[in-house]
């Protein structure tokens, strides 16, 4: 067998074991797309739902720095998180820092054919353990589950009243 066919032998076992439930699903394009593309799909994905159910928000600075949208009316400041699925069904939203000043974070998780979101205050956020650095306190994953019996556990985002349900619960 040559270099190039034992290379080959071997990308064709990776492609076989790297069949997934995305393969064909409605959001495999987000799985797919690179990390700044996600982030942006989830930003722009909530200012919308924000003007669906009739609020003014702006997205700030592309997304970056202390938070990513402020709704006009209660200057209140949101950090949106976007997750796909793991593979045992939970969702890693990385990157939430404790020492920012937003009000909420909106996590928006990603299955390959439905949509999941939650809203948790900074002050339960405040409550993160697991570093993304090792030894390091600046940022820190939330693992949300599908299960409410979950303290953190994301809700289905079937459509713009049960995201304005969830934002009124925190007015």
């Amino acid at each position: 067998m040559s270099f190039t066919q034992t290379i080959d032998k071997h990308l064709n076992a990776l492609c076989n074991n790297t069949q997934s439930k995305w393969v064909g699903s409605k959001y495999e394009s987000i799985k797919k797309s690179p990390t700044t593309v996600k982030g942006d799909f989830g930003e722009n994905l909530v200012v919308d739902l924000f003007k669906l159910i009739g609020r003014k928000v702006e997205r700030i600075n592309k997304g970056k720095g202390d938070f990513d949208v402020i709704e006009a009316l209660t200057s209140t400041k949101y950090e949106i998180k976007l997750a796909t699925e793991d593979v045992n069904g939970n969702f890693q939203f990385n990157g939430i820092k404790k020492e920012i000043g937003y009000d909420f974070v909106i996590c928006i998780g990603v299955s390959p054919n439905d949509l999941w979101f939650n809203v948790f205050p900074k002050s339960k956020c405040n409550q993160l353990t697991v570093s993304m650095v090792k030894d390091g306190n600046e940022t820190y994953k939330l693992t949300a589950s599908k299960s409410t019996s979950s303290c953190w556990h994301v809700k289905p985002l079937n459509n713009e009243i049960t995201f304005a349900m969830e934002l009124e619960k925190y007015e």
